[in-house]
């Protein structure tokens, strides 16, 4: 589904990402925390092609319900979005 030849996981992406953007290095910074989070909470490696909206709402929800601040879930949610975006327009 995604191009072989880039990252096929959403850490990896994360680098990918800087090559092709002109973005901060903190909100780089925050894209990475996001991906590991989710990667954490997914039990490992999140490939890019197996991204769906059901799994990142779940992640979402179980985030928020730690405890967290509705800001920072919402600043997570931007970060994995730009991402998904990102690597689903590069197909």
């Amino acid at each position: 589904m995604y191009r072989r030849s880039g990252p096929d996981t959403l850490l990896a992406y994360v680098d990918a990402y800087t090559l092709l953007r002109d973005v901060r290095p903190g909100t780089i910074r925050q894209y990475r925390i996001a991906a590991e989070l989710l990667e954490r909470w997914a039990g490992g490696a999140v490939r890019l092609d197996e991204l769906d909206e059901s799994s990142v709402s779940a992640w979402l929800r179980d985030y928020a319900a730690s405890g967290v601040q509705p800001e920072t879930v919402r600043s997570k949610k931007v970060a994995v979005m730009a991402l998904w975006r990102a690597a689903a327009e590069e197909i």
